[in-house]
């Protein structure tokens, strides 16, 4: 996990390009969004996994999702 590697260490952006896997990914540094508040860059391309349910991951965090060129979000913390 993200969590585990990071410690207490800052971190300011993220960025998230894991072919599908996205959702598996904000889990496991969840504490670590808390804890930092990064601004993130997620790739959630269609054919890897349900956008929507990307974005509402990314919301229930705290985060405004903006959309951009193609299927990526620029997520900055409330």
């Amino acid at each position: 996990l993200v969590d585990d590697m990071l410690d207490d260490d800052p971190v300011t952006f993220v960025k998230i390009d894991v072919q599908g896997m996205e959702q598996a990914a904000l889990r496991g540094m969840a504490r670590t969004v808390a804890r930092c508040r990064p601004v993130m860059f997620v790739e959630a391309h269609p054919s890897y996994g349900d956008q929507l349910a990307i974005r509402r991951q990314i919301e229930a965090m705290g985060y405004c999702c903006l959309t951009g060129r193609g299927d990526n979000y620029l997520a900055v913390p409330l």
